[in-house]
């Protein structure tokens, strides 16, 4: 990550030479010709790099993993919201590069959450017609998973809370049959303090 050091050394976003907007946001990006004929990319993102921020402060103050220490912090803060892209793409503006790579790790995103997370990777059907109706169930589910993504990142909770730990949540939510009628069984403390932040009403 030497471009991105030289980022910080040069004064913040001075020191990278392009910038364009994606999806309602300003992406900064410096450039460099390598020996071998290929060209190294490296991309500011300043609302990813607040986001990564503020889950690594949120590590030090949990400290689940490693005794990190505003020192780890500082030594890494100048790669936070960078990454860097090697392609051998010509013609090609910045811009360009950056919207092929975010719509790979899309797909990426979406097949990693179709093998781990839905475990669709392997189908039993013995049947056009049910195989059809299996692939249309997990698309239905797909969709759901994005839909949660989407609400975890705007609450800001995905640094805590992941698409598994919402499944998880969620699925301890039931109802039971008493006289003929439905009732909500009860719902932990945890569980209910996540639907609070989420804004998530369960009726």
């Amino acid at each position: 990550m030497l471009l991105a050091k030289y980022y910080v050394k040069s004064g913040g976003v001075r020191g990278l030479s392009h910038f364009f907007k994606f999806q309602d946001r300003f992406i900064f990006c410096v450039f460099k010709q390598l020996s071998d004929g290929k060209t190294l990319y490296t991309f500011l993102d300043d609302h990813l790099r607040l986001e990564e921020e503020r889950a690594f402060l949120n590590r030090m103050e949990t400290q689940k993993e490693e005794k990190l220490t505003i020192l780890d912090f500082l030594e890494r803060i100048h790669t936070l919201g960078t990454f860097s892209i090697i392609t051998n793409l010509k013609e090609k503006q910045p811009q360009d590069i950056y919207k092929m790579y975010k719509a790979r790790m899309e797909v990426e995103t979406a097949f990693d959450a179709f093998k781990n997370t839905l475990e669709a990777d392997r189908s039993y059907m013995h049947t056009d017609q049910s195989f059809e109706g299996w692939m249309f169930i997990n698309y239905l589910a797909l969709l759901a998973y994005w839909r949660m993504l989407k609400v975890l990142i705007g609450k800001e909770l995905l640094a805590k809370f992941s698409i598994n730990d919402l499944i998880m949540h969620l699925s301890y939510i039931r109802k039971i049959r008493i006289n003929g009628c439905w009732y909500l069984a009860e719902i932990t403390d945890k569980t209910r303090r996540l639907l609070a932040k989420l804004e998530c009403h369960i009726t």
